[in-house]
């Protein structure tokens, strides 16, 4: 019984296998949107279809074993949180010139920010529920992209303060650049620590 179990679970290569294709689904009609609409959604885009295309390349690395419980349930809450949070970027994007009221434009501003913050719940979530070892290795990730961060907005705020680099709503790539860097850490931890596979 638990052998037909642990054969019927998803594994790591199949959850990354949907990540990518849902990336470059989402990534494209983004891109596309950013050029016909507003400029930012269009880099946004971009780097989603990069992400994907960069996941489907790490696909054959990935692990063919069945995925943790806590993992699982953290992959069936990404993509509908991801979903929403590009959808009311798109919507922003959309709707962000024209002429309306300052509370609709405060309303329609703070639209993503919600699925972050379920995003940001479920990490968490996940973190909690996983062994010591994993924790472990979410907390070591955490620092690294804490500090790479750090680092890398600092100097970007230096640099644009003398005028060499002009970031026109920089903050919006504050979190694309944090979930970039935390899943470079997390690989490079969990190589650390012996797992076969990019996860």
């Amino acid at each position: 019984m638990t052998e037909a179990i642990a054969t019927t679970a998803p594994t790591y290569r199949h959850s990354m296998l949907v990540l990518a294709l849902w990336a470059l689904g989402v990534g494209v009609p983004l891109a596309v949107a950013g050029w016909l609409f507003w400029e930012p959604l269009c880099y946004m885009g971009g780097g989603i279809i990069a992400a994907g295309v960069i996941w489907l390349l790490l696909l054959p690395f990935t692990s063919s074993e069945p995925i943790s419980p806590a993992a699982h349930r953290f992959f069936r809450v990404i993509l509908p949180a991801m979903g929403s949070y590009f959808l009311a970027m798109f919507v922003f994007g959309v709707v962000a010139h024209l002429p309306l009221a300052s509370w609709a434009n405060a309303l329609i501003a703070l639209l993503p920010v919600l699925p972050v913050v379920w995003l940001v719940f479920m990490m968490w979530r996940l973190i909690r529920d996983s062994d010591e070892l994993h924790r472990r290795i979410a907390m070591e990730s955490l620092l690294i992209t804490s500090g790479v961060v750090a680092v890398l907005t600092f100097a970007a705020g230096m640099l644009e303060a003398v005028g060499i680099l002009q970031l026109s709503e920089g903050l919006l790539y504050v979190f694309p650049l944090m979930c970039t860097t935390y899943g470079i850490a997390g690989w490079r931890c969990q190589r650390k620590y012996g797992f076969k596979g990019i996860c």
